[in-house]
């Protein structure tokens, strides 16, 4: 998915986010935020709005003298994803079918991204997910291809937080009798998980983690490591979560079952939804 212009104030908004995330002074932030406008030229319209977001953040980590300015904020969302487990359980436990209902949890968790600072309303997110469902429904596919086990499945994950609900999906996709492998960020860019938070969650304890082998958000084929790469090539199935991961997967040659809310209307209209909408889609 390639970037547009509309995308100009998102790079902007998460270059605040970062900024904002460790600096209280306003007069300080508007000091940065106009000695990283200049950096907008680096970004190309060839390019995905992922990386053209990493670009400026990378920017923003050398102002602030950190390379990662979230960290703190991570910490609090697996603090508070965790909190959540007995509700999942509880979800789980009165599901007649567990796979759906995992699939909808984890897309629960995916409302949790500081990255582009919405208000996390985590109680309403169930609601919804289980009132109205996937606007696109992919999932059947999915849990068909699953329920078949003794398949290799590479799921790619997004947030901080988020990787909480990833668990309850990892916990069914391996009682299947399917083999996961579990993927982090390579290096810290907004809050996206990273070792660590997979360690911190105990997602290690329940399949393998690899990381991409880079920083940038979403996945670039070109700055990914090989053992990624060779986790990629011979995956059975491809489960994704979020937007930075949708808007660089959907460059690359694999089908992906793309699990995600639509936070942005260039994101939505690629999707053909409307923004807000949760999907599952294979693309």
């Amino acid at each position: 998915m390639k970037a547009t212009t509309e995308c100009i104030p998102c790079y902007l908004k998460q270059a605040h986010s970062a900024i904002t995330a460790i600096i209280s002074d306003e007069a300080e932030v508007d000091r940065l935020m106009k000695r990283i406008v200049p950096h907008l030229s680096g970004t190309r319209l060839q390019l995905t709005p992922a990386e053209n977001s990493t670009v400026i953040l990378k920017q923003v980590n050398k102002l602030l003298n950190t390379d990662d300015p979230f960290y703190r904020q991570k910490r609090q969302c697996n603090r508070v994803a965790l909190q959540w487990e007995g509700e999942l359980d509880s979800y789980m436990g009165r599901s007649s079918d567990r796979l759906k209902t995992a699939i909808k949890l984890s897309v629960v968790g995916n409302v949790i991204d500081l990255g582009i600072k919405e208000r996390v309303d985590i109680k309403a997110s169930f609601e919804a997910i289980f009132a109205d469902g996937f606007v696109l429904d992919d999932s059947y596919r999915l849990i068909e291809r699953v329920q078949e086990g003794r398949k290799k499945i590479l799921f790619i994950g997004d947030n901080a937080g988020e990787i909480v609900f990833d668990k309850v999906l990892v916990r069914e996709l391996i009682r299947c009798e399917n083999e996961v492998v579990y993927v982090v960020k390579g290096g810290p860019i907004l809050n996206d998980a990273l070792i660590e938070d997979a360690r911190e969650v105990e997602m290690d304890r329940l399949c393998r983690v690899i990381d991409t082998g880079s920083d940038w958000v979403g996945v670039v084929e070109k700055y990914s490591s090989p053992e990624f790469m060779r986790a990629y090539r011979e995956a059975d199935i491809i489960v994704s979560k979020g937007q930075g991961n949708y808007e660089t997967l959907t460059e690359m040659n694999r089908k992906v079952f793309h699990i995600l809310k639509a936070k942005c209307d260039v994101v939505a209209r690629a999707l053909g939804v409307r923004r807000g909408e949760m999907v599952c889609q294979l693309e």
